[in-house]
């Protein structure tokens, strides 16, 4: 069994922040520079690499809140809508995959980049920053499940239960080891982008049979659910599909060009360390 721990609350300089804060903004650093680091061995830019970033940030926390707010609170945003601005909080994983999914294909669509290329570095960085995020909902006990005894569930005070955020965490890092290996040798260009959306998609589709629906006794609010089913759980059937469709549809196709692509970095020239083709890799 796991022991429970209150959430660890922090003060630095004045400002007092909550274990899922500070992982969630370690998990955005970590996976930043992880994929800049990538992106500067697959001669990648940096430049276009730090955009992508930023904007699968940006959007994915808008549409996390939008979806926090009218798909499982609708009646709060009904009473109060001014709580859907950002900076009210609340926030959904699916909406963030969402919001993460329209704005970084119309950010690679303006710069012309090769999009398959790039959503293959960004989902090295974002399984690692992924992994961060969900240590904190475990150390922040937001993703509460039904009662149990299953050795790895949590001794909360009204009883052991599983804890989602543990289970999806300990997943989470399965798959960034498992990507790293097998980053060993080259794959097709949308291979990581779609073995990432495909890997999770079915283990979220199952652990949210374990969410709790009593968490109203406990003072919380359970998951809405529609057909027996949670908002995240239909998100996990398309994303699903988005998954083995990415996968089938560019096994075929191969690496796309990608030499072009330090330069822009380096618009007046490469500098000569850069100016050489890195070896092929095994």
């Amino acid at each position: 069994m796991v022991p429970y721990y209150p959430t660890p609350i922090f003060e630095l300089g004045g400002l007092t922040l909550d274990a899922w804060q500070i992982l969630v903004g370690l998990g955005i650093l970590a996976g930043f520079f992880h994929c800049r680091q990538r992106a500067i061995d697959r001669r990648l830019s940096v430049k276009v690499t730090v955009d992508l970033n930023l904007t699968a940030v940006i959007s994915g926390f808008l549409m996390a809140h939008v979806v926090h707010l009218l798909v499982y609170n609708w009646d709060k945003f009904v009473a109060e809508p001014h709580l859907l601005l950002p900076w009210y909080g609340g926030y959904s994983s699916t909406g963030g995959f969402l919001g993460a999914a329209i704005g970084v294909p119309l950010l690679l669509k303006l710069r012309k980049a090769p999009p398959w290329a790039y959503a293959d570095n960004l989902a090295h960085g974002f399984v690692l920053a992924w992994f961060l995020g969900r240590t904190g909902c475990f150390f922040a006990h937001d993703h509460i499940g039904r009662l149990s005894d299953f050795p790895l569930a949590v001794a909360f005070p009204e009883g052991a239960r599983h804890d989602l955020g543990l289970y999806e965490a300990l997943f989470v890092l399965t798959l960034f080891v498992a990507m790293k290996l097998l980053d060993r040798r080259e794959r097709f260009h949308g291979f990581y982008a779609g073995l990432a959306i495909a890997a999770y998609a079915p283990v979220r589709f199952g652990l949210d049979f374990l969410r709790a629906e009593d968490l109203e006794s406990l003072g919380k609010r359970s998951d809405i659910r529609f057909l027996g089913l949670t908002p995240a759980q239909y998100g996990a059937i398309a994303l699903l599909g988005l998954g083995v469709w990415i996968l089938v549809h560019r096994r075929g196709k191969g690496r796309e060009d990608i030499s072009a692509e330090i330069h822009r970095d380096f618009p007046e020239g490469l500098p000569p360390g850069l100016q050489q083709d890195p070896p092929a890799e095994d």
